[in-house]
């Protein structure tokens, strides 16, 4: 013969199967009986990770945060070497420097009415370099090659004196550009800055210069 009794405990049902012939058998089978009563857990992942470093990992099935993130720029000069004037070698002074060197640097001396107008000048490689434009027109649709590492000024006092002047600046060296008050001292010049500093001012806003400030760590447009 053979029955079944369903007992419940606790929320457990405990199922017994009785066959009995000549010898009698006793079978428990247990499972969590369905409905309420019966409690159900699910393990769920961890959660996000925190904004910059690693995030924690989850639990099972879960997956770990994702960790911040960090980026720079830079420029060509580090914060400590931006504004660094290099001390160039020197040497013999180069027929180029018409107004004499002194202390390593050369001074192009074109203070005389359209004395280097539409010149190309080329300051010499190992002199920090000076281009004075005092007379009318002096250094007027001129250009202008700084020095490769070293500083490079520009001073334009005459009328029209830097007038359409182009100035390439040195491409690791301090470059600066001075404006008089004299009428289009510094009408259409045009600075194009190198990577350290770059500045430009000027006395006079009616005509102001075009700067181009590019790679400059420190480029300041004064006009």
């Amino acid at each position: 013969m053979r029955s079944t009794t369903i007992l419940s405990i606790g929320g457990i049902a405990l199922v017994a199967l009785v066959i009995t012939n000549e010898s009698c058998t006793l079978d428990f089978e247990v499972f969590e009986q369905p409905g309420t009563g019966g409690a159900s857990t699910t393990s769920s992942g961890g959660g996000n990770g925190g904004n910059g470093g690693n995030g924690a990992a989850g639990g099972l099935g879960g997956s770990a945060g994702a960790g911040g993130s960090t980026s720079s720029s830079g420029g060509g000069f580090g914060g400590g070497d931006c504004g660094l004037e290099p001390t160039p070698p020197g040497g013999s002074c180069p027929s180029e420097c018409t107004g004499g060197c002194a202390n390593e640097t050369c001074t192009i001396d074109c203070n005389g009415d359209e004395a280097c107008r539409d010149a190309q000048l080329t300051c010499p490689p190992d002199f920090n370099c000076v281009l004075e434009c005092g007379g009318q027109s002096g250094c007027r649709n001129a250009t202008l090659a700084c020095p490769e590492s070293y500083t490079c000024v520009v001073t334009c006092t005459g009328e029209a004196g830097c007038r359409d002047l182009e100035i390439t600046c040195s491409t690791s060296g301090t470059c600066e550009l001075s404006c008089s008050s004299i009428d289009e001292a510094c009408r259409g010049a045009d600075l194009r800055c190198g990577s350290n500093t770059c500045t430009a001012t000027c006395d006079n806003t009616t005509h102001q210069p075009k700067v181009t400030c590019g790679s400059s760590c420190a480029c300041n447009d004064g006009c």
